[in-house]
């Protein structure tokens, strides 16, 4: 950018209140551009919410919440940020003074032949880098990554399925110990102990299905296949079940080939 150039522009960046660079430029409805502290908050009247503007004279009425609601001036933003990069400075690499450009990466600020220097020295940095990641890449080699995490969960998940089976294996003994007991109740006709036992079942019973409510909420959603399992033996469970209840109501015993079932 030319020196004459250059200082028109910065002369463009200059508030004409406090003459140093805009700080919030804010437009007035006349156009006119200030800075919105100190400047247009000194000449902000609070008793009538009105502002004179100190360049064209003309009054103008502030919205309710005063000078702060006045819009932005978005080109003079635009031009205050793209001038953060040209500043007049000394290269960092010959010390030559001018409108040298800042580096984002480094934030040191270069003329226009040490910037293409510069930038190649990063472009071939950026290559070493490239070259360094690609060689230390290993390919086809699988890795086992130990985390106490998993190793946990699994030890969770065979706890709750010990847990499950060992119930399952003392619910069906007890299923079967209690058909015993029926069938040797049914013998002797004694309808009281049958339904004093009937109590006993249902009790048992409601103990295990709360089991099996608690046990399932630790598995997941996609042990489709154990929980199609486990709702078969539910299903058996509540068979045999009627068939008790059969035997103890309507005095029905069960031929060989039932008990089987």
């Amino acid at each position: 950018m030319p020196d004459n150039t250059f200082n028109i522009f910065q002369q463009q960046l200059v508030c004409s209140i406090c003459l140093d660079r805009y700080k919030q430029p804010k437009l007035l409805p006349c156009q006119h551009t200030f800075c919105l502290s100190p400047c247009l908050t000194n000449l902000a009247d609070r008793v009538t919410n009105r502002i004179k503007c100190p360049e064209c004279r003309t009054v103008h009425t502030l919205p309710f919440q005063g000078v702060d609601a006045l819009p932005n001036n978005l080109t003079l933003l635009r031009f205050l940020e793209l001038d953060s990069d040209y500043v007049p400075s000394n290269c960092f690499q010959c010390e030559r003074r001018g409108q040298n450009t800042k580096c984002p990466d480094c934030g040191k600020y270069f003329c226009q032949n040490c910037k293409r220097i510069h930038l190649a020295h990063l472009q071939n940095e950026i290559k070493i880098k490239i070259n360094n990641l690609r060689k230390s890449m290993i390919k086809n080699v699988p890795m086992q990554v130990e985390n106490p995490i998993y190793n946990e969960l699994k030890q969770e998940i065979s706890s709750v399925f010990g847990m499950l089976i060992a119930e399952l294996k003392k619910r069906e003994n007890d299923l079967i110990n209690e058909i015993e007991f029926y069938k040797k109740s049914e013998d002797r006709k004694e309808n009281t102990t049958s339904m004093s036992i009937s109590e006993v079942n249902s009790v048992e019973i409601n103990y295990f299905c709360d089991l099996t409510e608690s046990i399932i909420k630790y598995l997941k959603n996609n042990d489709f296949l154990f929980l199609n399992e486990f709702y078969l033996i539910i299903n058996s469970a509540i068979l045999s079940r009627n068939k008790i209840k059969q035997i103890m109501f309507n005095n029905v015993s069960l031929s060989p080939v039932d008990k089987l079932k």
